[in-house]
């Protein structure tokens, strides 16, 4: 059976949810139906990780693979209310893969670990991103983009600001 893997990277906010969902379901359809499976790959966090991840996941023979920048108990220290904390640990339950990197230095770098990760192990990456370069924080969603093209990853840009799609 031939798999796809999917990547995600993107903001924790997204003022056009509704527009970002529409662009999602439109890309991940696309890839659908060039793949007998397609699997998700995404560190869960609060915005563009989870937003990819569930719309993944309702449509057939998709899965979810997640790798974590922390350790399960740290991690969930970012998430900003029990609403988002009930959220993650429910994608949590659904992976089939669950992998936590080694610890790095600091937060950031633990984040940036993971992002690359992402990009490595995955063929696809969608990123939910406003394109703003100068937000160019270590692990943020610039500079895993900037990782991605090094790589020469094909990537799916979905601006976060407006809802359009920019491949």
């Amino acid at each position: 059976m031939q798999e796809k893997i999917i990547g995600v990277t993107g903001h924790r906010v997204l003022p056009k949810f509704s527009q970002i969902c529409l662009r999602v379901r439109e890309v991940i359809s696309g890839l659908v139906q060039q793949t007998d499976r397609l699997v998700i790959l995404s560190p869960l966090a609060e915005g563009a990780d989870r937003l990819v991840a569930i719309e993944v996941l309702k449509f057939p023979n998709t899965s979810l693979r997640v790798v974590l920048p922390l350790e399960v108990e740290d991690y969930c220290q970012d998430f900003t209310s029990p609403a988002s904390l009930a959220e993650f640990q429910s994608l949590l339950e659904q992976a089939e893969e669950v992998k936590v990197l080694a610890p790095a230095e600091n937060r950031n770098l633990a984040y940036e670990a993971a992002g690359r990760y992402v990009v490595d192990h995955c063929d696809f990456l969608i990123a939910l991103w406003d394109g703003c370069k100068t937000h160019n924080k270590q692990g943020g969603t610039a500079e895993i983009v900037a990782y991605a093209g090094n790589k020469q990853k094909p990537l799916y840009w979905i601006n976060s600001e407006c809802g359009q799609a920019l491949k």
